[in-house]
Formats: C-alpha cells, structure tokens, sequence
C-alpha cells in the first residue's frame, strides 16, 4: 500500500511530486548562466506556488494524515523555498550581469553541486512516495545531500576569501555581485539538506 492512501494524501503525494518537478526545471535552466532571466523561473515557480496551496488544502482537509501533517508540511516549503532561491539567483544574474564579467568559476561549481543535491533529493522523493522505501538507498542519498551542502559552505566561503584578497575589486558593485551570488546558491543547498530531514522522518514511519 502506498504510504499516502486516501484522497487527501493522494493529493499531497501528487503535489509534492509536482513541486519536486517544479525543481527540477529550474535546476536545469541554472545552466544558462549569463542567459539565465528571472522569467526563465516564473512558470515554474508558480508551478510550485500552487502546488503548496493545494497541499496546504489538503491537510486542512484530511482527518488522518498517514504521516502527521508535520512533515509534509515542513517538506512541502522547504521545497517551495529551492525554487523561490532559483529565481532569486536568476534575478540576481540579470540584474548584476555588467559586474560579474566571466562567470564566477565559483560559483559554476556551487551550480553543479545545486543540480547534484536536486537530483538526489528528486530521487529520495521518488522512493518515499512510491510506498516501497529502500531505506538503505534513502539515507544514502541524503547523507550525499549533507555532503554537497558542506562542500557548498567550503567552495562560498573559499570564494568571499579570494574575493576580498583581491586588489582589483574596487567596486563594491563587483564585489557584491559575485559575494551575492555565491550566497544564493549556497542557500539552496541548505534548504535541500533541510529537504532530507523530513524525507527520512516520513521513511522511517514506513519501515
């Protein structure tokens, strides 16, 4: 039996599904780098806005969440926050593209491990909710997650300390385009990492 069995859940299974989707896109669309426009992320992220109003609806209207109402919840925004950070770094490279110059090696890597920890949190989500839990795999994946999130914290703070021993940054414009940005994207991989902690929590009630 599928861990989310009446309609209620069923419905909040699909929109975490549809959030989680939402996600992915966007991850995606990261690749574009100086391309990359917040209007690239408006669908999406509305994509994912609806998604948690219809779970929010949900919940309000279950009697009996398999789960509690906790965890999907706390799941469900955790999900919403990776997609708003996504069009916040969008909008960040549209806005400070004349100060970035070359795209910030940095922050490239920060964009690959972002990808990583969304494709393995997709895959964490895809087991959960299917109702057949690998627990072994599950916390396999979310201990590459908090791994990610720790390499992301080194990379940004390596990246502000090279930044600000740099003699020829001498527009704070310049500085806080690519300090910002480094920021953003390290700010999606600590909203993944708090993605598995409710990911596990709803797994270990299956087993």
């Amino acid at each position: 039996m599928a861990i989310f069995g009446n309609q209620e859940n069923a419905e909040i299974a699909a929109q975490l599904r549809e959030l989680m989707s939402a996600a992915v896109h966007c991850s995606i669309k990261l690749d574009r780098k100086f391309e990359l426009r917040e209007s690239d992320m408006v669908e999406d992220e509305h994509r994912g806005d609806a998604a948690l109003g219809r779970i929010e609806d949900a919940l309000e209207r279950a009697f009996l969440v398999r789960f509690g109402k906790a965890d999907p919840t706390r799941l469900a925004h955790e999900l919403d926050d990776i997609i708003d950070g996504m069009r916040d770094v969008a909008r960040h490279v549209e806005t400070y593209q004349a100060f970035l110059k070359d795209f910030p090696e940095s922050s490239w890597d920060l964009i690959e491990i972002v990808k990583k920890g969304i494709d393995n949190l997709d895959k964490m989500i895809s087991e959960v909710l299917n109702g057949r839990v690998n627990r072994s795999l599950v916390s396999q994946l979310a201990s590459e997650i908090s791994d990610l999130e720790r390499q992301a914290d080194v990379i940004r703070a390596r990246a502000e300390q090279e930044l600000a021993s740099q003699p020829t940054i001498g527009d704070f414009r310049s500085f806080f385009a690519q300090k910002g940005l480094n920021d953003l994207l390290e700010g999606i991989t600590d909203h993944a990492k708090h993605c598995t902690v409710n990911v596990l929590a709803i797994a270990r009630q299956e087993a």
